[in-house]
């Protein structure tokens, strides 16, 4: 009997542990998604600024 009760609370402890590091994970994975959302809308506005620098600069162009 003690031997289950052993096994069963060392079952528990490893499913919490468990538990715990599916949480940090999922957490981790959604400041992941977000820092990568804010990359991507950062290289959106850097290729409109580009487009942009690179038509103001065409009416510079010497013939």
């Amino acid at each position: 009997m003690q031997e289950v009760d052993h096994t069963l609370t060392t079952f528990v402890a490893i499913s919490q542990e468990t538990s715990s590091s599916t949480e940090e994970m999922g957490a981790a994975s959604r400041d992941q998604a977000a820092s990568i959302d804010k990359s991507r809308q950062l290289a959106k506005h850097l290729l409109l600024l580009s487009e942009r620098l690179r038509d103001i600069s065409e009416t510079f162009k010497i013939a």
